[in-house]
């Protein structure tokens, strides 16, 4: 954990300027589909079978590493400075306080990827399995310079085995059954894009 919050870009005061822009990551998503589509089509025009695969994901032990923050530079600084402080409970293992410091976060922001992380953390830690999975997919999804497969990619994935006839596979079930409360971490596999 102590590791983790030193590599997020948050711990290191890291700002949105390291988050993907919106209409890039729209322009990245549609480029997905366009060049997974145009694969599955040249298969079939060679009579090749072609199996889509979606994708899982390590929701607990993987930061998000860009997410959105006040715009105000007076504001910004000081979440900032509220996150590191929340990293640090939660690297401290402080989890109830690391819990309601993360909840003022959301507050100000609720579309940060790194508190709901961090909040995701600490509940998963206290036992609310159910919430912490929750919140450790919308950190994954609401993450802006997304490195593992959001539930977007895989939608994505998933249309284009329906509407191009390709088999479509999907080992999430699996690796749900057998992560506590569903929540896969690197002790199940490694995740890296």
């Amino acid at each position: 954990p102590a590791a983790d919050a030193e590599r997020n870009l948050y711990a290191r005061g890291g700002a949105d300027d390291h988050a993907l822009a919106p209409e890039l990551m729209e322009r990245g998503y549609l480029l997905f589909e366009e060049n997974l589509r145009a694969m599955v089509q040249s298969a079939a025009r060679r009579d090749v079978p072609v199996v889509l695969c979606r994708l899982v994901s390590v929701l607990h032990g993987y930061q998000p590493q860009g997410a959105d923050l006040p715009l105000d530079p007076e504001a910004r600084r000081a979440w900032v400075n509220g996150y590191r402080r929340t990293a640090r409970l939660v690297e401290e293992e402080r989890y109830r306080e690391g819990l309601k410091a993360a909840v003022v976060l959301l507050a100000e922001v609720p579309t940060s990827a790194a508190a709901r992380y961090q909040r995701g953390v600490c509940r998963r830690a206290l036992g609310d399995l159910s919430g912490a999975r929750e919140d450790l997919v919308a950190a994954r999804d609401l993450d802006r310079r997304p490195m593992r497969a959001s539930q977007r990619i895989n939608d994505l994935v998933e249309r284009v085995a329906r509407e191009e006839g390709a088999w479509l596979a999907d080992p999430g079930p699996r690796f749900a059954e057998i992560a506590a409360g569903g929540i896969t971490s690197h002790d199940h596999f490694v995740d890296i894009c």
